[in-house]
């Protein structure tokens, strides 16, 4: 996980601007998912790459799968509810109230919470 962000001022707030990230989900050391926003390249969307190997999608690997914002938490809930990750106990519901809490003070839109 790495999360880029520079301090902004909003209507008299002192807040964090995030100014990009890269998240990655790891399988035996190896990347499965890597979710990216980087919008001082020439892709300046936030976007997913796949690196699952498929005979059918050969190039998928190179393809920048358009999403959302994401938070840092949607991607842990993701690994604890879709790939059954263990978590200590109360995780999910403290992750949930963080990633509420990022919802309601984000000034970007971004994707839905998980329910």
């Amino acid at each position: 996980m790495q999360h880029w962000a520079k301090p902004a001022t909003r209507a008299g707030q002192r807040k964090l601007k995030t100014v990009g990230y890269s998240y990655q989900v790891l399988i035996d050391s190896r990347p499965l998912l890597e979710f990216h926003y980087h919008p001082d390249t020439r892709v300046k969307h936030c976007h997913v790459h796949v690196r699952a190997d498929s005979d059918d999608w050969p190039n998928m690997r190179k393809v920048h799968v358009a999403t959302g914002r994401l938070a840092f938490e949607d991607v842990l809930l993701m690994l604890v509810d879709d790939f059954d990750l263990v978590a200590r106990r109360g995780a999910r519901e403290l992750l949930r109230e963080q990633r509420e809490s990022f919802e309601r003070r984000q000034s970007w839109g971004g994707a839905r919470p998980r329910s």
